[in-house]
């Protein structure tokens, strides 16, 4: 329930935006209201959507978001999870690697039509590496601006 009105609030403020930046009134005087309201509408949200929990449930957090986000009809393998000491890693790489994770799921669910995902964890010198691969549509050659 909470992902899809995240979902929708995210959707309803890119398309305000763009109402803005195409018009060319983002930074208009006379259109300081709408301004106003649209930032005031992205700092409520920002205070809605809950962070992670980082403390010992964080692994089982994880695991659990990836599992609700994944399409229905796709296999999800997770690996190495296990392995990770989640106490040494600090509180804002936590929460930076959970809303990476669950923005390349929710772009998975949109436009990959994957049906085979893996992510791999693991150490290496204190560092910690993901490793993200599908076996989606991937994107076009038209579609990139390079």
């Amino acid at each position: 329930m909470e992902a899809l009105s995240i979902r929708k609030s995210n959707d309803d403020l890119r398309g305000q935006l763009a109402s803005y930046t195409h018009l060319g009134e983002f930074y208009s005087i006379r259109n300081e209201k709408r301004a106003e309201a649209y930032f005031d509408t992205v700092i409520q949200i920002s205070k809605n959507i809950r962070a992670p929990k980082a403390g010992e449930s964080y692994k089982q957090s994880l695991v659990a978001m990836l599992q609700i986000q994944k399409p229905e009809k796709t296999n999800l393998f997770i690996t190495g999870i296990q392995n990770i000491v989640w106490e040494q890693v600090d509180q804002w790489s936590k929460v930076a690697l959970y809303k990476v994770l669950r923005e390349l799921m929710i772009n998975l669910r949109k436009h990959s039509s994957a049906k085979l995902v893996t992510v791999k964890f693991s150490e290496a010198s204190n560092s910690l590496k993901i490793d993200y691969e599908d076996n989606g549509i991937g994107a076009s050659k038209e579609a990139l601006i390079l």
